[in-house]
Formats: C-alpha cells, structure tokens, sequence
C-alpha cells in the first residue's frame, strides 16, 4: 500500500533470508512489507543470561503460573514494602494512594516522597500495572510507562483480533479507540484487518516517530479476504524479517504471518499470528490447530531459535483435544481457564491466546504474568458498564475479541550458540 515502505535489510541479513527456505517454508520475499527499515542484522548469538536469571520459572500445566513481578495494584502489604526502594513506609503510602483509586501508571509512585527516576526504575524491575488499568489513565503516559519498560528490560506483547477494521473506522472513534489500547504494547499482532490504509491511520494516531508496522498480503478465500499487520515501537524492538507461511497443501484458509523481531535489550523472537477458520463445524478448526501442531514438532529439537510463539484467534478453547500435538511438542497456552478468563466479549469462551515453548520462553524469558484487556468493561459504550446494552455496544463499535497480552524479559535471551533463525524461513526438513 501507499502507505507503507518496503523493507530494506542489511545485505547480511538479506542473504541468510533467501538462502533460508527452509522447514516452516514461507511465501515469496514480496508477501510482507514494513514500515520500518531493519536495521538490526539477524545474526548469530552467544548464550548468555541477563537480568531476571534467577528468578524462578514456573512450573508447566495448570496452576503454573507463579508471577515473577508484583502487581502495584493488588499486592498485600508486605509485598509492597519487600520491593527495593519502598520499606515500609513508602508502602503504607502506596495502599493509600491505590486506594484513592487504580494506579494507571507507574509514574504515579513518583507521588510518594523520595521516588526519584533512578528509585522507579529499580521498582520497575519488580513490579507492574496490568495494562488494561492504562486506559484509565491520562494521555501521553503510555509512552512514558514504555520508555520505562525499555529502561527495565521489560517486553509488553500481545494480540488483538479486531474484527473487519478498515479505512472506514478513521471516520469514527472506533480507529482511535484502537489507538489508545495499541499504545499499551510494545508489540501487538492485528488480526483481521481490512486494508492497509487503516493501518496509516492507526500510525498517524500513535505517532509515526515512534510506531511502525509490518503488513501481510491479503489471506482468506475469494469471498473475504484479510490482512495480518504488527504494530510496534520502534525503540522496543526492530524488524528483522516477515513473510506469509507457505501453505502449498492449503492447510490453513488464513496463512499465518511470520516475524522476527529483536528487543533493544537483545532478546529475538519469532511471532506467528493466527486467526483459524470458524467454519461450518469445529472439525475445520481443529484441523488447522492440528497442523500448527505438526509444524510444532518438527521444530522442538531444534538447536536454534527456540523463542517461537503463536498468537491470535484460534477459534479452540486452549484444553481442545487439537492441541494435543502442540502441546507433546513442548508449547503451551500462557492464558488457561483459570478464574474464569474469558477472551470473548459477551461470552465465556477462550479462543485468543499467546503459546509459547515451556522451557525456552515459559520458562525463561516469559515473567509470569499474562492476561486480556476488558475493553469493553472499561471504555464507555453507553448504558451501564457491564451491562447487556453496553456489551452489545462494544461488539458492534470495537471488537467481539479482546486484546491478550503478556510481558517478557527483553534483556535476556538464552538461546543456546550461535543459533540462528534460517530454519524458520524454509522448507529443509518437509512441509
């Protein structure tokens, strides 16, 4: 589209990109553009270990989830005060100020006597705010809580399936409802776009010194076609390369659309985003979960890149028997059933969700903390909050799904020597 640029990589990268058809197997090197020139090579890595090494993993299967940070807004006490740079009295005048009302930036603990740059930056090495609770907070903070994050060595990443978004949307509120929650994230995947001027809309909105993004080509069928789009700050990550998944047995009605980014801090990560078919019986779905997972496996004794992640609508609650391949091949759903978690806006289901291996990112660079944004609880769609008139509100002006989202050590990345991502990008090894 017009508004966006192609992707200039460094000749380095350029020539593993080609020469690196192998595995996965991708579409042709015109099937993504970005918005961004990559300017980071995809090189090889040494193994190293960065902050937040020894901080306990959690353990895989239900009940896992052992957060590694502390949540401002709902932490007991002696939490709080345990924090570096809080004590017991800075913690007292926390619960206070929380309760005066949800803290929607970390930049609000500046309020407290003694809280200096450096003294927040040590606390937010430990600690977070949900990102949902940034929507009730003032304009412009979101790039101040990112730039923190950044500071930390903190990752914000997730997806959003934003239901037939296009150009017409920047007519309304509905693009710069969108805004507003894209600027929670570092990185966020946009399922189900309609066209790519929506895309410059959402960049003009987020600011296009700070935000850049990187577009598939059309996927679906003749009847509805899509398109897959990353959105992300350009000093939290760059783009290394991006292509549609080759699907030459058509497998999938929606290729996936893969990319590799590489955090300021060091930590690289391939990202698949998603959307399965719905289809006419849950048969089609599973399906196509099924093959997700066949690819799974062939990539589980890799010695390279082992930070792979799926994202998106899956159209499968996350215990489906589907998933069973994935699941023997060593990844897993950072978002369970779990206190009732629904992704769903109206419903109790939890099709959207973030899958990563257990051992190479659950447990590694992955701190333990995952969730949705409620949208739809917390933005005002007229009538009463929660209620049936505003929930039918918020599906037909935004989105029936809400957005998942998950934070990462970005600073660290313990992928063993001189690993590489050439696998991802080709067809060595079967389709």
């Amino acid at each position: 589209g017009s508004c966006v640029a192609q992707v200039i990589f460094r000749a380095s990268t350029w020539a593993m990109f080609r020469a690196a058809k192998r595995v996965l197997g991708c579409g042709s090197d015109g099937d993504a553009v970005a918005t961004e020139e990559s300017r980071w090579p995809c090189c090889c890595k040494r193994r190293r270990l960065g902050a937040g090494a020894d901080l306990e993993a959690p353990a895989p299967g239900r009940g896992r989830r052992q957060p590694r940070l502390v949540d401002l807004n709902s932490a007991p006490l002696e939490q709080l005060q345990a924090l570096p740079g809080i004590g017991k009295s800075r913690a007292e005048k926390l619960v206070e100020l929380r309760g005066k009302g949800t803290l929607a930036s970390l930049h609000a603990l500046t309020a407290l006597p003694g809280v200096s740059a450096g003294a927040l930056e040590k606390i937010g090495k430990h600690a977070y705010l949900h990102p949902e609770k940034g929507l009730h907070g003032l304009d412009g903070a979101e790039d101040k809580d990112a730039d923190l994050r950044l500071r930390c060595g903190r990752l914000l990443f997730g997806s959003w399936n934003v239901r037939n978004l296009g150009r017409k949307s920047l007519e309304t509120n509905r693009a710069r409802d969108v805004a507003a929650i894209v600027a929670e994230y570092d990185v966020i995947a946009l399922l189900e776009l309609r066209d790519v001027e929506v895309v410059d809309g959402l960049l003009q909105l987020l600011g296009k010194d700070r935000w850049a993004a990187a577009l598939s080509s059309q996927v679906g069928t003749d009847h509805h076609k899509e398109v897959y789009g990353y959105l992300y700050r350009t000093a939290a990550v760059k783009l290394l390369n991006s292509q549609i998944l080759d699907d030459a047995d058509d497998r999938w009605v929606r290729e996936p659309f893969l990319a590799h980014f590489k955090a300021a801090g060091g930590f690289d990560f391939v990202v698949a985003a998603v959307h399965i078919v719905w289809g006419k019986t849950i048969v089609e779905r599973r399906k196509e979960v099924e093959a997700l997972g066949k690819k799974l496996e062939k990539v589980k004794h890799w010695t390279g890149e082992g930070d792979i992640m799926l994202v998106g609508d899956f159209n499968l609650e996350p215990d489906d028997a589907a998933w069973s391949t994935a699941r023997g091949a060593g990844w897993l759903p950072l978002l369970e059933d779990v206190d009732g978690l629904t992704s769903m806006v109206g419903d109790t289901h939890l099709y959207d969700n973030i899958w990563v291996h257990g051992k190479n990112t659950a447990g590694s660079e992955w701190l333990g903390v995952a969730g949705v944004i409620k949208f739809d609880q917390v933005l005002h769609f007229g009538g009463k909050k929660g209620s049936k008139e505003a929930t039918k509100n918020a599906i037909k002006e935004l989105s029936d799904h809400r957005p998942t989202w998950a934070l990462f050590s970005s600073d660290k990345d313990d992928d063993w020597s001189w690993s590489s991502v050439m696998p991802l990008f080709g067809k060595a090894g079967g389709s």
